[in-house]
């Protein structure tokens, strides 16, 4: 009894002192990465919070990235410094997200609008805009794009969220989309357990764990996971208005749909893997519908994160439109 207690005993300090030395590497890298905060010259004052940015290019249109579900400005590094060379472009960090304050009230489709009007009148961006949107973007994109369509030039959905694909899974797939509490997430952030745990194990499984996406998330998850919760959570209710909006006209439309050649590997189970990408795609097709003047591209090297996978898809599909809008405006001049 005496050895048994003694060996408890022994665990229990253990662990305390594991505990204290993984909170303290938290809070020390914390520390150093916030250590890393752009410059004022890189935020605009929206609605009293500031949001970070990063403009490239002159002359117009210009070319709008917009993340995802969690995602900031990051994801389009590649894609913005070559299309930068043809073109103004801008992307940035949603409010909550990154390097942008967040804000007191819920985030809503109307509020996430708001706030890409604000940013693009602020920084001055020359229309018309080709707007290119990743995953949940496929959501709140659809009021922006609804309200200015006149200077919309086109438009290029990757990989992007249906309204209608929750509603449409199964009660067991949508077991693996619910949302963990915040209390959770948050004691594994301020431990440092998922700051050790996503430095092995790929955060994104579509990428390899050294990828430099993944490390970006690895290094700043803790500025963002209250926002990335909060996002997942009020989802619903976004697809619900997402749902209305269900005409683009004639703009220009292109739906960039990843392959999948691993399958939702992220989802483990076969059957919920096969489940998740029958419901995908036929969401895919269905977006075709959105604008009359609309086409389909398959991303055959990639899965979900189209940007970081097939980047050279995505900078050709761009390329094409401005092109496209270059000929234009010669024709107009000629005419």
């Amino acid at each position: 009894m005496r050895i048994f207690k003694r060996i408890v005993k022994v665990i229990g300090i253990t662990l305390i002192v594991l505990l204290f030395i993984g909170i303290c590497y938290e809070q020390i890298s914390q520390i150093y990465f916030n250590s890393k905060k752009p410059d004022e010259a890189s935020f605009v004052d929206i609605d009293g919070v500031k949001t970070f940015f990063i403009q490239k290019g002159v002359g117009g249109p210009t070319v709008v990235f917009q993340s995802g579900m969690g995602g900031d400005h990051k994801i389009w590094e590649q894609i913005q410094d070559s299309i930068s060379k043809f073109s103004s472009t801008i992307a940035y960090d949603k409010s909550g997200l990154q390097w942008s304050g967040a804000t007191a009230a819920p985030k809503t489709l109307t509020s996430m609008t708001e706030e890409l009007e604000q940013l693009l009148e602020k920084t001055n961006c020359p229309k018309p805009y080709i707007l290119v949107g990743h995953s949940l973007a496929g959501i709140t994109l659809r009021p922006f794009i609804r309200k200015h369509q006149q200077d919309i030039a086109a438009v290029i959905f990757l990989d992007v969220s249906h309204p209608k694909q929750i509603e449409r899974s199964s009660e067991e797939l949508k077991k693996y989309l619910i949302v963990p509490p915040i209390w959770l997430v948050g004691t594994l952030v301020e431990t440092g357990l998922a700051r050790s745990y996503f430095s092995i194990n790929p955060f994104i499984a579509d990428l390899p764990a050294d990828h430099a996406m993944n490390k970006h998330i690895v290094d700043y998850f803790y500025r963002s996971y209250k926002t990335v919760l909060q996002e997942g959570r009020d989802d619903d209710a976004m697809f619900i208005e997402a749902a209305q909006i269900d005409s683009f006209a004639d703009i220009p439309l292109a739906i960039v749909t990843g392959a999948y050649p691993q399958g939702a590997n992220f989802l483990g189970d076969g059957s919920l893997g096969d489940e998740y990408l029958a419901i995908h795609r036929s969401g895919q097709e269905d977006l075709l519908h959105l604008s009359s003047r609309s086409k389909q591209v398959i991303a055959k090297n990639s899965a979900h994160y189209v940007p970081l996978t097939d980047e050279k898809l995505v900078i050709q599909l761009i390329k094409g439109y401005l092109d496209e809008i270059q000929l234009k405006q010669q024709d107009n001049k000629g005419g």
